[in-house]
C-alpha cells in the first residue's frame, strides 16, 4: 500500500508539472499573438517562440513517458483497489481534466496564430510581389528611354 500511494504521488507530481510546462506554452502563444499583431513583425522574436515551445513540447514528452511507466506499474492495483484509493483517484482526474482543457485552449490559441501569421506573410508576398511589379516597370521605363534618346540623335544627326 505505501509503494502504491508513492507511485500515485508520483503520478500527480507529473501531472502537476505537464500543467505548469502548458501554461508556460500558454504564455509562449501570447507572445507569438502578441508578435503577430505588431505592425512591425520580427520573424526572429516569432522564431525564438517557437524555439521556446519546442523545448516545452520535449518537456512534456519525458513528463509523459515517466506518468507512463509509473501508471502501468500500479493500474491493476488502482483497478482492484479503486475504494481505497478514491481520493487520489479523484485529485488525479481533476488534473487530467485540467491539462485537457488547458491543451483544448492551447490548440484553439495555436489555430489563430497560424492565421494570423498566414495573413501577415500573404501581406508580404503581396508587399513584394508589387516591388518587384514596380521595379520591372520602372527599369522597363529607363530602357525605353534610353533606347529613344538613341533614336532622336540619330535623326538629328542625319539632318545635318
Amino acid at each position: 500500500m505505501e509503494e502504491t500511494t508513492s507511485y500515485i504521488e508520483i503520478l500527480i507530481d507529473s501531472l502537476k508539472q505537464k500543467k505548469a510546462v502548458l501554461i508556460k506554452i500558454k504564455e509562449e502563444n501570447h507572445k507569438q499573438a502578441d508578435i503577430a499583431n505588431k505592425e512591425d513583425f520580427k520573424l526572429e522574436e516569432f522564431e525564438d517562440t517557437i524555439t521556446q515551445k519546442d523545448s516545452l513540447i520535449k518537456q512534456i514528452g519525458v513528463i509523459d513517458d515517466g506518468f507512463n511507466i509509473v501508471y502501468d506499474r500500479i493500474r491493476n492495483t488502482l483497478i482492484k483497489e479503486k475504494d481505497k484509493y478514491k481520493d487520489k483517484i479523484i485529485e488525479l482526474k481533476h488534473l487530467v481534466s485540467e491539462i485537457a482543457e488547458l491543451s483544448v485552449s492551447i490548440q484553439v490559441e495555436e489555430q489563430k496564430n497560424k492565421s494570423a501569421i498566414e495573413r501577415k506573410l500573404s501581406s508580404y508576398k503581396k508587399h513584394i510581389k508589387q516591388f518587384k511589379t514596380s521595379k520591372k516597370t520602372a527599369t522597363s521605363y529607363y530602357k525605353n528611354m534610353n533606347n529613344q534618346s538613341d533614336s532622336q540623335s540619330y535623326f538629328v544627326d542625319k539632318k545635318n
